[in-house]
């Protein structure tokens, strides 16, 4: 719910990016609206102004999103210098910005119990342990089936960014398997078997 009253510094204006929502008749997608609303804000703000964003990058790739959303943070830290509050669910953004001096680390504090979640609305400190995409869509009511298969596809997913999956080869494996297909390659249509039976075992690892 919104808050009762507000007590603020001072500042020049107040700059915001959020909300979701496109002009179509204009021919102007929702990440473009997003964009342009951030563009005006860069532009507009001050250093003694308040800007608010939130969830900036969604509208595209998880790598250019969380390349804009850095650079787009590392400019209102370095060159501006504004008073900002940026809400983002780049975890990658975080690990960033936590011994910057010029970035204060929060979170909107919640409770888990197994798969069920709990909102408290209130602000703690430092960042968030875990995401809970599962934990909401749950509370969205999407069917069971569907909540399991993404739980699993999260934690592989997971583990693949941190390295652990057990498909996930080192450089030098990959050079080597590499030199093996080739050598199997130049032997000709004979060797199609050994190769299929690697690519196989790949799938299963």
């Amino acid at each position: 719910m919104p808050a009762a009253e507000c007590e603020l510094t001072p500042v020049d204006n107040i700059m915001t990016r959020l909300g979701a929502s496109d002009r179509i008749l204009l021919g102007q997608s929702t990440f473009f609206v997003e964009l342009a609303e951030t563009a005006a804000a860069l532009r507009g703000s001050t250093r003694r102004s308040l800007i608010l964003m939130d969830e900036l990058g969604r509208g595209t790739s998880s790598f250019d999103g969380t390349a804009i959303a850095s650079a787009v943070l590392s400019y209102v830290c370095r060159n501006l210098g504004a008073l900002a509050l940026f809400a983002t669910h780049w975890h990658s953004l975080l690990h960033e910005r936590r011994n910057d001096p010029n970035c204060r680390l929060a979170h909107m504090e919640s409770i888990v119990e197994g798969d069920d979640i709990t909102f408290l609305y209130t602000l703690g400190k430092g960042a968030v342990a875990n995401s809970f995409g599962v934990n909401c869509a749950r509370l969205a009511r999407l069917p069971e089936e569907v909540l399991e298969k993404a739980k699993k596809v999260s934690m592989n997913f997971e583990k693949e960014m941190c390295g652990e999956a057990s498909h996930v080869m080192s450089p030098d494996q990959a050079i080597l398997q590499k030199q093996q297909i080739l050598e199997m390659i130049s032997q000709g249509t004979g060797a199609l078997d050994s190769i299929e039976a690697i690519w196989a075992n790949q799938q299963k690892s």
